[in-house]
């Protein structure tokens, strides 16, 4: 390029024109033009090109040559076309208000078509060139391909819209302040709780935005963060219309975009805080209910067990004088006083088994009864117990079968209690059973000991089978039919296994029988 000529000419070919001897500096121009990775082109006044460096094919896969002559409309996609007319438009109108040295350069980012149909993004710096006279003759420029930094900035942009949503769809209040208390950014929530436009919050001091109620001293929230480096406190406020608001703020120094922040995060605890403060009415009041509960717990065991001595001694004042005259040989009775006898005999036992057993109850509930733990003959009690049981048994025509799991085995347990529970239990399944036969096992191991009664008889559905240890709960023998009994032995027999530290529990079918089993702990007692 000749330094008389503004403009470069070129040959048909798209080469710049052959260098004269006086045109030294256009040689070292195109030297430049050819051999740097940038594009370096000119157009006419019409926007075509006239001339373009051979990088041009790494942009957009046209060659030089085939790059000479192109105009706008074919080397930008139509967006950048306009972004590129409406700058030129903004340039010449400089240029017409007499300043043309705000319109000689232009830096932009266009969008180029390639020759295979895909585009590219690339930087273009354009000025507007010249002729000797300073006329306007077109345009030079450099374009350089920015994809890769289009691509990254894309990406960027992607990256912080996705964490910016996260951001703002937290529930806490979130807010970025810098080490002096100026808003640096907000999530949505805590413009929410302060009632402020994010716009209207960002570039303010802290102090100015937030009510005075909420933080009583500013400067001393934020020197604890400068000493400690992190502050955790709650702070309850309450508000005009009477309201109250509970706050869990946690706040801890930060880095924002690269510089030192501190990073407030706020929680609304207010309904956790009514919660915890029902939970604990309701736990008041249950344990005031409980203590009434067990105040009446302890009336009602008081109440059975005087009831019951009171009961005891005339019951056994009834049985003991109706023996006496059934056993009077001197003056027998007659026949028909003799079953009236009988039946006041039978209907006392039954009156004075259930005054024992609420007298039992009354014992278990209050506590008053406690273990004996000694060494008993496991197989010589089951023995015993079941002998007694026999005749119950043969009134009904029912077996009484003992089976052990091993030899006779000395154990350690209350022999009292572990008789109460296997009489009940033996007493109870042959009340059930109409016909067949009852079975009572035992098993012991050096921790364990295990008894089962077995039964053939009417069996207990299996929404009764919690039911059944429930204080004075009979069990309905067919439709609304109940069978005779007060409902305690079973529930006695559970507090006892309970005194003992085992446990009980059943299997049933109907009309398949039960199998009650316990298992209580055989420890030798210390000393």
């Amino acid at each position: 390029m000749c330094e008389s000529d503004n403009s470069l000419n070129v040959k048909e070919s798209g080469a710049p024109a052959s260098a004269t001897p006086c045109s030294e500096s256009e040689q070292l121009y195109r030297l430049l033009a050819e051999n740097v990775t940038d594009v370096i082109w000119t157009t006419d006044l019409n926007l075509q090109l006239t001339y373009c460096s051979p990088s041009v094919y790494g942009l957009r896969g046209y060659t030089a040559e085939e790059t000479m002559g192109q105009t706008i409309d074919e080397i930008m996609t139509p967006d950048s076309i306009a972004v590129a007319l409406e700058a030129l438009r903004e340039a010449l109108a400089l240029e017409d208000r007499g300043r043309p040295d705000q319109s000689d350069h232009l830096t932009l980012e266009l969008e180029h078509t390639c020759k295979d149909g895909s585009t590219v993004w690339a930087e273009t710096s354009v000025r507007l060139l010249r002729d000797a006279a300073r006329d306007m003759a077109g345009l030079v420029g450099v374009t350089r391909d920015i994809s890769e930094r289009k691509r990254a900035d894309d990406a960027l942009r992607q990256s912080e819209a996705r964490y910016r949503s996260i951001f703002d769809a937290i529930a806490d209040g979130i807010c970025v302040l810098s080490p002096d208390g100026i808003i640096l950014d907000a999530n949505t929530a805590m413009c929410d709780m302060l009632r402020w436009p994010l716009e209207c919050m960002l570039g303010k001091y802290i102090r100015d935005i937030v009510d005075e109620r909420f933080v009583s001293d500013a400067d001393e929230f934020f020197s604890r963060v400068k000493r400690s480096g992190e502050v955790h406190y709650e702070v309850i406020t309450a508000l005009d219309d009477g309201s109250v608001i509970a706050s869990d703020v946690h706040a801890r120094h930060h880095s924002y975009q690269d510089k030192p922040a501190i990073l407030v995060v706020v929680r609304d605890v207010t309904e956790r805080k009514q919660a915890l403060d029902e939970l604990r009415k309701r736990a008041d009041r249950l344990q005031a209910q409980h203590a009434r509960l067990k105040a009446a717990t302890v009336q009602k065991a008081s109440f059975f067990a005087s009831m019951s001595h009171e009961l005891r001694t005339p019951m056994t004042s009834i049985i003991g004088f109706t023996e006496l005259l059934l056993d009077d040989l001197e003056d027998p009775v007659s026949a028909g006083q003799r079953e009236l006898l009988l039946k006041v005999s039978q209907n006392g036992r039954r009156l004075l088994g259930m005054v024992n057993d609420l007298l039992d109850l009354s014992r278990l509930e209050s506590r008053r009864m406690t273990p004996v733990v000694s060494e008993v003959d496991l197989g010589l009690l089951m023995e015993q117990i079941v002998a007694n049981m026999r005749p119950l048994a043969k009134d009904k025509d029912l077996e009484i079968v003992v089976t052990n799991g091993g030899p006779t085995t000395n154990v350690y347990t209350d022999e009292q209690k572990l008789s109460q529970i296997l009489v009940n239990l033996i007493s109870n399944a042959i009340k059930f059973t109409p016909s067949g036969r009852v079975t009572v096992a035992a098993e012991a191991t050096g921790s364990q000991i295990q008894v089962s009664v077995s039964d053939t008889g009417l069996g207990i559905p299996r929404s009764e089978h919690r039911k059944i240890f429930d204080e004075f709960h009979t069990m309905a023998q067919r439709g609304r039919q109940k069978m005779p009994g007060t409902g305690l032995g079973l529930a006695i027999t559970k507090k006892l296994c309970d005194l003992l530290g085992g446990k009980i529990n059943v299997v049933s079918e109907p009309g398949k029988g039960s199998t009650f089993t316990v298992l209580l702990p055989n420890s030798r007692p210390e000393g």
